[in-house]
């Protein structure tokens, strides 16, 4: 690989001859050959690129996008479906008993972190759970109860839960004004 230093720009080129060109070099290309006028070839030979890499770059409206390669998989989303099975047998299996039943199994050695964070997305994918209710005042009433029981359990760091600290708070606020004052009143404009 080398690097060329010309006039404003870095231009990289790989060995095998192809050119990366960058977003900046494109603008740049365009703007030379479009409003100043500067030839194709006297553009490449200023910036030690292809006539070709000049070609494509006026030919083109749209900057040259990033070059990515399909994802890949990763080599436990073949035992997926298994893990998938264990967990709805036993949803509270940890991801080390997880591992240790797979590993007779593997042909490869499998890293403690990597089959945490695998077993946690297939959980995640899995085990959702779905709400069944009737409607809007059911879920309403589902979700006061939720947040209630959380209120109860959170506690700060002062010892309190956090229904004490709100209680406190709801006393030292003061009650909304009786009336709107003059200066937040909506007066359309009349043009």
């Amino acid at each position: 690989m080398e690097w060329r230093r010309t006039s404003k720009f870095v231009t990289f080129q790989q060995q095998a001859g192809q050119e990366v060109l960058r977003v900046s070099q494109w603008a740049g290309i365009r703007y030379m050959h479009l409003t100043e006028g500067v030839p194709k070839k006297e553009i490449a030979r200023r910036l030690g690129v292809d006539v070709k890499t000049v070609r494509r770059a006026v030919s083109s409206d749209d900057p040259p996008g990033k070059r990515s390669s399909p994802k890949r998989g990763r080599r436990l989303d073949l035992y997926r479906e298994e893990v998938t099975e264990l967990l709805r047998a036993e949803p509270r299996l940890s991801a080390k008993r997880i591992g240790q039943l797979l590993r007779p199994r593997l042909d490869f050695c499998l890293p403690t972190r990597t089959l945490r964070e695998f077993v946690a997305e297939v959980r995640g994918l899995c085990f959702r759970p779905l709400l069944h209710v009737a409607g809007f005042e059911e879920l309403n009433q589902f979700l006061m109860e939720q947040l209630t029981a959380d209120l109860d359990h959170r506690r700060l760091r002062d010892g309190r839960t956090a229904r004490e600290a709100l209680e406190t708070e709801r006393e030292a606020l003061r009650p909304l004004p009786a009336h709107i004052p003059p200066t937040c009143r909506h007066r359309p404009v009349v043009a």
